[in-house]
């Protein structure tokens, strides 16, 4: 369960993760600020449960397609 935690991001990735992180933690919730108005605790977990998703993710080959 925490080998997300330890994984490394393949080189052709990393501009793939910047740009997904960027959009999910400033872009989208700036489009809908009275429901996304979060305080850094929420900020932290959102990123938490961003990374361990994409981890997944990209474990399964969905963004191989």
């Amino acid at each position: 369960m925490l080998n997300w935690l330890f994984y490394t991001l393949p080189k052709n990735k990393r501009i793939h993760y910047l740009v997904c992180l960027w959009l999910s933690l400033v872009v989208i919730p700036s489009l809908f600020p009275e429901k996304y108005s979060l305080n850094i605790t929420q900020s932290a977990l959102n990123f938490i449960c961003y990374d361990i998703l994409y981890y997944f993710l990209l474990i399964k080959g969905h963004f191989d397609r």
